[in-house]
């Protein structure tokens, strides 16, 4: 529902808008004015000069008077389909007002500037004509602001309808970004919590250490779970707590390295995006391998991009060249990535000669933030 405009509204400029408003009647009034003189004296006018001059100057400034008084309530009385035929017959009726004080300011001008240089304007008994004549000759002026005004109204309506759509399909994005990150949670710590069960009856201080790295990888999650975007700095924290929970699980058979392009760790990033991509290598490299499996992270810019590549060595008895399969986590990181950055960006698994998987995510660098002076 439109929000009422109010006459002070369309009243109050400030200075500069006073300015502008001036100075296009005032430069209107110029066109119009040395159009009027050279017809007048083609016409075989034998007045003063300044005559023409007064006329159109005296009925523009007069016009800008009573104009916000039509664009008041052009903005009150709207012009669709419902109300069309009520508008047009309140307009009808405002006419006559309107422009009776229009033609009232306009000749007490040309009286006044006429008393100063020469005499009166027109005899008196000649105001019945003259207001007649001044009423039919307004009707095109009442018009032409009635269309500028409601021309004006149409194509705000229709900016602020595009803003309105854009930020409400922004609320939905960001709402269904959220619920893709709260889905992400539980399914990691659900898998966390699995593991402890499957471990604390083998071994229950490794059982414990994981419970323990586990409220501190909460913690820290707690912390950035509002924030759609962190530094790479701390989700690589975030990942390297994820990574250190799997290595007190699995022990001696992960190993996990690091090449980290320091240039790249104050890059803004997704957060919780590399966590669903280190979980799908330790199910493809390390659950199902008898052998030792290795993860490494790796992080480059590359001119405007920066390149996040996730690289497992693969399980030992997995000779064929299928490539792994996107579970929950992958399929939402996709639908994360489309949301905030549309095709911006590129996520591609791509097999390796040693049987391993790199899953190599390319994101655009433009949210960086400056490095903190402390």
């Amino acid at each position: 529902m439109q929000k009422p405009v109010s006459f002070r509204s369309i009243i109050q400029f400030s200075l500069k808008k006073y300015a502008i408003w001036f100075g296009g009647w005032t430069f209107a009034a110029l066109m119009l004015a040395s159009n009027e003189f050279s017809d007048a004296y083609r016409a075989g006018f034998e007045g003063d000069t300044w005559e023409p001059w007064v006329w159109i100057f005296s009925g523009v400034y007069a016009l800008s008077l009573v104009t916000p008084v039509i664009i008041y309530f052009c903005h009150r009385w709207p012009l669709d389909h419902e109300n069309w035929l009520s508008t047009i017959l309140k307009f009808i009726l405002l006419y006559f007002p309107v422009m009776i004080t229009f033609v009232t300011i306009m000749h007490s001008i040309r009286h006044v500037v006429y008393l100063m240089v020469r005499g009166t304007y027109y005899p008196i008994d000649d105001y019945v004509g003259r207001y007649i004549y001044e009423l039919n000759k307004g009707i095109t002026l009442f018009l032409a602001i009635l269309f500028l005004t409601y021309t004006y109204i149409s194509l705000r309506r229709i900016q602020e309808s595009k803003i309105e759509a854009a930020r409400l399909q922004g609320e939905l994005n960001l709402a269904r970004l959220e619920n893709l990150q709260r889905q992400l949670q539980p399914h990691f710590l659900f898998n966390t919590l699995n593991a402890i069960s499957n471990t604390m009856y083998e071994d229950v201080d490794k059982a414990d250490s994981i419970i323990g790295r586990l409220s501190e990888l909460l913690r820290f999650s707690l912390t950035t779970s509002q924030q759609p975007f962190v530094t790479l700095k701390q989700e690589l924290e975030i990942t390297r707590a994820f990574l250190e929970i799997a290595l007190l699980r699995y022990g001696d058979k992960l190993q996990t390295k690091y090449n980290i392009d320091q240039s790249s760790v104050d890059i803004m990033v997704p957060s919780m995006i590399l966590q669903p991509l280190v979980e799908n290598a330790l199910k493809y490299a390390v659950e199902v391998s008898n052998g030792t499996g290795t993860i490494e992270i790796i992080t480059k810019v590359l001119g405007e991009e920066l390149q996040i590549d996730i690289i497992d060595s693969g399980a030992q008895e997995n000779s064929d060249d299928t490539v792994p399969s996107f579970g929950i986590g992958l399929s939402n990181t996709r639908t994360r990535l489309e949301y905030l950055y549309a095709n911006k960006h590129s996520l591609k698994i791509i097999k390796q000669e040693n049987g391993g998987t790199n899953v190599s995510l390319t994101l655009p660098i433009d949210k960086i933030i400056e490095e903190n002076d402390g």
